[in-house]
């Protein structure tokens, strides 16, 4: 070995040994330590044992959250290309996608990761490229890219097959599990799971065979079958168990706490959480005791004991840590705040989000919540001062008016028994006073009321408001189920249609399963068409008002055999949110005829008279009671009349010499009328 080599060896050797110690004394002086490892490293030796250096240096570097590694892992890069051998530049490109995955720069980790892959197959290295298809797989499942995700990962799957590599099997299989859980695809997620578990096994990795256990038990929480998910954390205790690995066993104690808290059974959690905890104190594993910690706290708050749910957060807060694990504190400060904003302590609320605040603007985690969450903490904070300082000041002001009322009194007792002049100006005095009183009082009872005034308008211009949203979103509704599911339930007919076409069964009854499923397809459609235009009549946007109050009245008709007479003025024409406001009261007062009125015939009126425009409903049914027209309880009748006003209109409701209702609608044409 030459002289180069041999300075590099205990550069290479303290990287390992310096990964490889536990514990927090070590863990915080790591970085002085990466520092110093950098300095040791020559740019003038040998390119391969620079770049080696180079990648096990960001590879510790990025264990510890340390940003540097990117530049680390870009100077491994630059001395690979300077190197020119295919071997260095992939190895370089492969750690550096590593290293960016973890900071979440995906776009370039994805072009590294590409560029690497390449090199592999030149260097028909297959072990390589299997590695490289799996974090392929991975980093496209983590931006919801499924289609490439699951290619990838079988690629990766068929090399490791080939190579008979059970443990990077084992882990493909995981993998895919997590992709197809990611898509939704929860039952080929658990084949998947049970796979990987059993390749695990094989291989002898009883770690990840407890981890693809527990995956799965996710996959049954997720969809609330607890029972299930129990059933296989129960699986993982076991191996833990039998494998001795109580770090692990720990764990799972945790997530059947968090099963049985799930299905609100409280006492059972509390008794798993606490046996987690008593392991990691056992085995002195500072992160598992904080995180118990903070689980035993979640589950007080549920049960709203706030006292007890602060004991524990302060335990898990106080608890260690290294600097690996500081999202951990961050995560206890909020959930601080939280719980002593529950009990209105702003004070120490206020102090534990700033502590969120401060460390989360510093790893860049969750600015944009920590920042609204803040302001309105800040908010709650000065209100909760501003009452107190309220509180103390009204009663200065009563003491001292006591003292000034106690003065005057005793003023005018000893005045009256000498000075009757005296006594009837200090009652004059008094009068005076009361009157003051009075006036300021009026006063007062005047800006509140014209306050009332103000309150209405504004709630009155959010009820418009708000009801332009939801129209807004009804139409948006209607066109997403119109365009997308109807066009996919056609796509899907015209595939059965194919199919059935393709198979010709001679067997009659697979023929007739065959036409029942498309005559339930076709059913479907027109289900679809029905619910879009149940939500936003494509005739309104089409044709305009007057076209639409036709469909709606015929439709009407036609459900419920009705007889509907129409006059209408087909040239009226009205802005976009007259013409939708105008169009939903009249389906309200058609609905409330079919349900109510026991009517045989409506009669509609639509005309536009000075700037107005009156549409005018008449039934022959049983009428309406004057009390029901009073009744807090009438949402339909209140609703209609909301939305009158909101265009600046009225609505009235009478009853005909025949019996019946007459519902008549007057709005200005325009809001300029208005």
């Amino acid at each position: 070995m030459n002289h180069i080599n041999s300075r590099l060896i205990p550069v290479i050797l303290l990287i390992f040994i310096v990964s490889a110690i536990p514990g927090k004394s070590i863990a915080d002086n790591k970085f002085p330590i990466i520092d110093s490892l950098l300095l040791s490293v020559d740019s003038s030796a040998h390119q391969k044992e620079v770049v080696q250096c180079y990648l096990s240096i960001s590879s510790l570097a990025d264990s510890l959250r340390d940003f540097r590694s990117i530049d680390i892992a870009e100077n491994a890069v630059k001395h690979a290309l300077a190197s020119s051998s295919k071997e260095l530049i992939s190895a370089g490109r492969f750690n550096l996608a590593k290293v960016l995955m973890s900071k979440h720069f995906n776009a370039e980790a994805m072009d590294n990761l590409l560029l690497a892959l390449e090199l592999f197959k030149q260097l028909k290295d297959s072990a390589k490229t299997a590695q490289t298809y799996h974090l392929l797989a991975t980093l496209n499942n983590s931006i919801k890219q499924y289609a490439p995700a699951k290619r990838y990962i079988k690629k990766s799957l068929e090399i490791n097959s080939a190579l008979g590599l059970f443990n990077e099997i084992a882990g493909n299989y995981h993998q895919s599990a997590l992709i197809y859980k990611a898509s939704k695809q929860y039952d080929s997620a658990l084949v998947n799971f049970k796979r990987s578990k059993d390749m695990y096994a094989r291989a002898g990795n009883q770690t990840y065979e407890t981890a693809s256990l527990i995956e799965s038990a996710y996959i049954y929480q997720d969809l609330k079958q607890y029972d299930k998910a129990l059933e296989f954390l129960f699986g993982s205790e076991i191996l833990c168990i039998n494998y001795n690995n109580f770090d692990h066993l720990a764990y799972v104690y945790r997530k059947i706490g968090i099963a049985y808290s799930q299905m609100q059974m409280y006492d059972s959690a509390e008794v798993y959480i606490r046996k987690s905890l008593a392991l990691n104190t056992e085995i002195k594993s500072a992160i598992g005791i904080s995180r118990s910690y903070f689980r035993l706290a979640e589950l007080f708050t549920i049960q709203e004991d706030y006292s007890a749910a602060i004991e524990f957060l302060l335990k898990a807060y106080k608890t260690p840590h290294t600097p690996k694990n500081q999202f951990s504190i961050l995560q206890y400060a909020e959930k601080l705040s939280e719980v002593y904003a529950k009990i209105s302590d702003y004070e120490n609320a206020y102090k534990y989000y700033m502590t969120f605040k401060s460390m989360s603007d510093s790893t860049a985690v969750n600015r944009n919540y920590a920042d609204a969450a803040l302001k309105n903490l800040q908010y709650e904070y000065r209100q909760e001062k501003a009452a107190t300082a309220i509180d103390h000041k009204e009663k200065e002001i009563k003491m001292r008016n006591y003292i000034i009322l106690f003065s005057v009194v005793f003023f005018i007792i000893i005045l009256t028994a000498f000075y009757n002049y005296i006594r009837f100006r200090s009652r004059v005095r008094i009068n005076n006073e009361l009157e003051n009183k009075v006036a300021l009082r009026t006063q007062d009872l005047n800006k509140e009321t014209a306050g009332h005034k103000l309150a209405k308008q504004k709630l009155s211009r959010l009820t418009d408001h708000l009801e332009i949203i939801r129209e807004e979103e009804r139409k948006n509704i209607a066109f997403e189920v119109h365009d997308e599911l109807g066009q996919r339930l056609t796509a899907i007919k015209l595939y059965m249609f194919s199919y059935i076409k393709k198979s010709q069964s001679n067997d009659s009854k697979q023929d007739e399963k065959a036409g029942n499923i498309l005559k339930l397809i076709d059913e479907t459609i027109d289900t679809v068409g029905d619910i879009s235009t149940a939500l936003r009549p494509p005739i309104l946007d089409s044709f305009g008002l007057a076209a639409s109050i036709e469909w709606l009245a015929e439709d009407f008709q036609k459900k419920s055999g009705i007889v509907c007479d129409l006059d209408i003025d087909l040239s009226i024409e009205t802005e976009e949110h007259n013409k939708v406001t105008i169009f939903r009261i009249l389906q309200e007062a058609l609905t409330n005829i079919s349900r109510h009125s026991k009517a045989s015939k409506v009669n509609i009126y639509f005309k536009k008279t000075d700037g107005y425009c009156q549409l005018t409903i008449e039934d022959n049914g049983i009428g309406i009671h004057p009390d029901k027209l009073k009744s807090t309880s009438s949402f339909g009748l209140f609703g209609m009349n909301q939305r009158a006003q909101s265009l600046g209109g009225k609505i009235v409701f009478s009853g005909n010499n025949s019996g019946g209702c007459t519902t008549t609608l007057t709005v200005p044409a325009s809001r300029q009328d208005s």
